[in-house]
């Protein structure tokens, strides 16, 4: 039983609101059309708006008054490396820069809907849609019943799809040592920075501390943050590792992969 199954377990599946209760993803996709989109709540839940919709999806504001500072990419990993990623989760009270008729809301909450409902109609918007009642009225018409959560690998593969929509970037290429900045693959990169300093140079490391060894040119990024290594395994053009790549990414037409002792042979060859 997922998250969206749950509410029906809690009675948090209805709202008795006229209107509301009957909501479907077809209403939602008729009425934000044209409009303004803003996320009101930020949580496992939101995680459904970008499956539905995949991790390119814009949208124009993000609110959350515990989570009102942060960025959508540290709290949704969907949205790593796409527009959204850097979009400020603000408080309500940013609703107060869209037009009424211009914007529509979708709230991604199971536990606050009536309080967050209130919130949003007392800025005289009315294009209010609640996502779990939505995506539970679809899984009633088509018959889906107790759906199991999605695991991490189930969400990795989802996410992995999605990157691969994100075009390559020719002046990126990933280095991977042991987990460290080491290696040939450490040399490499220097003789390629001193050459060519457009290049954009990342690195994947497994421990954190180890970002004091790496030159202020080089971008970071932990092997644990899968999310973000996937983005930026799938959208890089050349790969120079000295392990085999993980299953979980698949390499794109385009890309060009090197193990790092088989590049220094071609060289000293």
């Amino acid at each position: 039983m997922d998250l969206i199954d749950k509410t029906v377990e809690k009675g948090t599946d209805k709202t008795g609101i006229p209107g509301i209760d009957c909501q479907t993803w077809n209403m939602f996709d008729s009425v934000r059309t044209g409009r303004k989109l803003v996320l009101f709540g930020i949580g496992a839940c939101a995680e459904f708006f970008f499956f539905h919709y995949g991790i390119r999806e814009h949208i124009d504001a993000v609110i959350d008054n515990k989570k009102a500072g942060m960025v959508l990419g540290n709290c949704i990993g969907y949205t790593y490396g796409t527009e959204n990623s850097h979009l400020l989760i603000q408080k309500e009270n940013a609703l107060d820069q869209f037009d009424a008729e211009d914007a529509v809301v979708l709230v991604c909450s199971t536990n606050h809907c009536a309080e967050i409902l209130n919130k949003v109609y007392s800025y005289g918007i009315n294009n209010v849609f609640i996502l779990h009642i939505m995506e539970l009225n679809e899984r009633k018409k088509n018959g889906i019943y107790d759906v199991a959560p999605m695991t991490n690998e189930e969400k990795e593969k989802f996410y992995s799809e999605e990157a691969k929509k994100i075009p390559i970037q020719k002046k990126k290429i990933i280095f991977y040592a042991f987990g460290s900045y080491s290696d040939h693959g450490k040399y490499i990169s220097e003789i390629l920075w001193n050459q060519r300093p457009d290049l954009d140079i990342v690195w994947i490391l497994k421990e954190n501390h180890l970002k004091d060894e790496v030159p202020q040119y080089v971008r970071v990024i932990l092997d644990s943050q899968k999310y973000q290594y996937i983005y930026e395994m799938s959208t890089a053009h050349i790969w120079v590792f000295n392990l085999e790549v993980p299953t979980f990414i698949e390499k794109r037409q385009g890309q060009v992969y090197f193990q790092q002792d088989k590049l220094i042979n071609c060289y000293y060859n």
